[in-house]
């Protein structure tokens, strides 16, 4: 007998300072994650995963500005940006 789950969830990083003197904000954004999984047989599961579907841009996390030598305008501001869109899947054998 077939079996089915399916999970998703997601949410909301409001805006955020990126240094501990609050003086630059990193943008909010939201992501929207999903899976599924298939029991084909009793020895054969199908999973399917997606991440960021809604292919949103963001910054997860900072570093706070940094100067660097030869920059034009002042500081450079560090952050990591979140990853886009990406789904895989998996097939799982049982023997």
């Amino acid at each position: 007998m077939a079996a089915c789950a399916c999970w998703a969830n997601g949410g909301t990083r409001g805006d955020k300072f990126n240094d501990d003197s609050n003086l630059v904000k990193l943008p909010a954004f939201s992501v929207f994650n999903a899976s599924a999984e298939l029991d084909v047989t009793e020895n054969i599961t199908v999973q399917v995963k997606g991440t960021n579907l809604s292919n949103a841009l963001g910054l997860g996390q900072g570093g706070g500005q940094q100067l660097v030598p030869g920059a034009a305008d002042g500081a450079v501001i560090l952050a990591r940006p979140i990853f886009g869109r990406a789904v895989q899947g998996s097939v799982l054998f049982k023997f």
